[in-house]
């Protein structure tokens, strides 16, 4: 049987192509069917798991930061928000602070069940300050209980190291250097 010209043609296009393509197909091949295997690895900073504890009485907002059982020692740290004018002091006992950020640290870590000593928020109410109802205007008579008055506390925890202190703990949860 004889072949037209332009089948021959297409079967000399065919050849060559698969001659040229032959070299570029091993590599391919070889990267698909290739295999490494590796050992060891980098530890990574648990999380932990801490919660807040926090209840108001005779113009004292008290919290207590506890570190859970599932958790790993850790650092804590808190912040309170509150308007200057009306916030008396915030103290307790292994706390330190506040430092140039606002945050008070508490000097121990927490082993996993453990809690932080109290922190206690204290407020004031300076006289004949008006207080100013949320549409805008004066409140003639107004809570002096500190009943409604609002106190925030905003914590932190971070895994806790031998070799620093809450202070100078990594805050930032970075994991193996990581940003």
């Amino acid at each position: 049987m004889k072949l037209p010209q332009s089948m021959k043609a297409a079967l000399g296009v065919a050849a060559i192509t698969l001659l040229l393509a032959t070299p570029a197909i091993s590599p391919v091949y070889a990267y698909f069917t290739d295999q490494s295997y590796a050992s060891g690895g980098l530890p990574v900073k648990a999380k932990p798991n801490t919660d807040i504890r926090e209840w108001y009485g005779e113009k004292v907002k008290h919290v207590t930061i506890f570190n859970k059982e599932e958790s790993v020692p850790v650092f804590v740290r808190a912040r309170v928000y509150a308007y200057a004018e009306y916030l008396d002091t915030v103290e307790g006992s292994g706390w330190s602070g506040p430092n140039e950020e606002g945050w008070y640290y508490y000097q121990d870590s927490l082993e996993p069940g453990e809690e932080a000593n109290e922190l206690l928020v204290k407020i004031k109410f300076p006289a004949g300050k008006e207080t100013i109802g949320p549409d805008g205007s004066v409140i003639e008579e107004y809570d002096q209980t500190g009943e409604n008055f609002n106190v925030i506390v905003v914590y932190e925890a971070t895994p806790a190291d031998d070799q620093l202190t809450p202070e100078t703990a990594d805050w930032l949860m970075r994991v193996n250097g990581g940003e």
